[in-house]
């Protein structure tokens, strides 16, 4: 009978640990793609407002007659616009490079498609990097910013721990309670 018994208490409860690292694993997923997501469409965002803050700066554009281009925003404006942690690089249509954050040593990618990538920085800190292209021709210019993903990475290492906590408790309780349903169960096997 007690055989019986350990043998049905433990496909139970293997049965709801696989359960739970299977909705656990999925939470994890879906949670680490939205901030991911988020991540992706602020640092979009954040090229845009590199564009136009250098058309808000007004003024003719560099690179000399027939140039044309968009005037390009000052270092200073450029930190007050992104913020603390934010990488940036600014290149002419012709691959010469107007502006760059003060602490980036190595070139950021450029990609025409704007779509992100994750990169590994001279410090070897993991970021999130995406870039566009603003304007045709000589005129055009190519922006790219990135960030680290450290906010991303505590984030999902503090969703682990709450898991994992909750994970611990919610095994306590179905100890308990597939030992009491086991027992109960076997009642009557038990009578007879």
């Amino acid at each position: 009978m007690k055989s019986i018994r350990r043998r049905l208490t433990g496909w139970f409860l293997a049965g709801l640990a696989l359960l739970w690292l299977g909705a656990g694993a999925s939470v994890y997923w879906s949670y680490r793609a939205g901030l991911m997501a988020g991540l992706e469409s602020e640092l979009q965002a954040l090229c845009r407002q590199v564009r136009s803050t250098g058309n808000m700066q007004g003024g003719p554009g560099r690179g000399g007659p027939g140039w044309g281009g968009p005037p390009i925003p000052s270092e200073k404006q450029l930190m007050e616009v992104l913020g603390p942690g934010v990488y940036w690089q600014i290149w002419q249509a012709t691959g010469d490079e107007t502006s760059r954050s003060p602490s980036l040593a190595n070139d950021l990618p450029r990609n025409d498609d704007g779509r992100a990538e994750i990169i590994t920085l001279e410090d070897g800190t993991k970021a999130m990097c995406t870039s566009h292209q603003f304007g045709m021709g000589r005129g055009g210019q190519f922006v790219s910013v990135a960030r680290p993903l450290d906010e991303v990475n505590e984030k999902l290492e503090r969703l682990l721990w709450i898991m994992a906590l909750t994970g611990f408790g919610s095994a306590a309780l179905a100890w308990f309670w597939v030992r009491f349903v086991v027992k109960d169960g076997l009642t009557p096997l038990r009578r007879i």
